[in-house]
């Protein structure tokens, strides 16, 4: 029954034209997001990582940041169109895909920023490269069904694996098939290493540091910026890596790279991200 709301607002949003469900979806996201109890978990976390700022800043944040969440759902079954429209998505700094190539293996380094759901296929429509994607599993199989519908437009050149052990293997496979991976690193990973993440020590997972290393592969950080309603600019950042077998560097210290990376675009714009999670060990002790 947790579905049905879902899939209601999906098929509102899919019948209407790609700007006004956008923009639904963000009035209903202000809107509703504000009233929510993890409302105060994002809060609180703005407040300590970005501490000494007014009070109509962190509402004002707080209050685009469901708004951008809210457009992201309302966009969801108009992902093809965005992808397909130049007027609508911008390639920023594209050049830096040229370091991936198709008998290579290597890597896309992501975060829930902007919309990032538009990012993996945007890149394989315009690549043609197979990418392999770990996500966080939705605990609804409903919802996580309608989910992987919208994600479908590369006609098979995206593959999605959930984390844990069986996405860790799939990735193995797919780097020794010379093809490449992509993940989102800014969640809280329990079984991860303590890396600061914008200050402050978070548990992080390694698992990208340790592949990049294993199979000296380059990481190209890559985010989806919403410019203006339902415009973007898709931006792509120089690569991370190769690192040879004589240069002395550890996966935590690597971890931490893609945390500063991460952490500077969030700086850049806050309410271009997710805040309501447990990120840092502080979020628990929320009062």
């Amino acid at each position: 029954m947790a579905a049905v709301p879902v899939y209601v607002l999906y098929g509102l949003f899919k019948i209407l034209p790609l700007d006004v469900a956008s923009w639904l979806g963000g009035f209903l996201g202000k809107s509703i997001g504000k009233r929510l109890l993890v409302n105060k978990r994002a809060l609180y976390n703005m407040q300590h990582i970005l501490p000494g700022k007014t009070e109509k800043f962190y509402k004002a944040t707080l209050e685009s940041m469901w708004e951008n969440l809210g457009r992201n759902m309302g966009e969801l079954p108009h992902l093809k169109k965005i992808i397909k429209d130049e007027n609508r998505l911008k390639l920023k700094n594209f050049f830096h895909v040229q370091g991936l190539e198709k008998d290579k293996a290597g890597f896309f380094l992501g975060a829930h920023y902007g919309n990032w759901e538009i990012s993996a296929p945007s890149i394989a429509r315009n690549t043609g490269l197979h990418l392999n994607l770990v996500y966080r599993k939705i605990n609804n199989p409903y919802v996580e069904r309608l989910i992987f519908k919208c994600r479908d437009q590369t006609e098979g050149l995206i593959n999605y694996y959930p984390k844990g052990s069986l996405g860790a293997k799939a990735c193995i496979k797919a780097l020794k098939n010379k093809e490449i991976v992509g993940m989102l690193l800014d969640q809280k990973f329990n079984d991860g290493i303590l890396v600061p993440f914008m200050g402050k020590p978070a548990m992080t997972a390694p698992a990208l540091a340790q592949l990049a290393l294993k199979f000296k592969a380059p990481v190209i950080p890559v985010r989806c910026m919403r410019e203006k309603g339902a415009y973007f600019t898709l931006e792509f950042f120089p690569p991370v890596g190769p690192y040879k077998k004589d240069e002395d560097i550890t996966v935590k210290e690597l971890t931490e790279q893609f945390n500063t990376i991460i952490g500077s675009w969030i700086y850049e714009c806050p309410e271009m991200w997710f805040w309501v999670h447990s990120r840092w060990p502080f979020s628990k002790k929320m009062k």
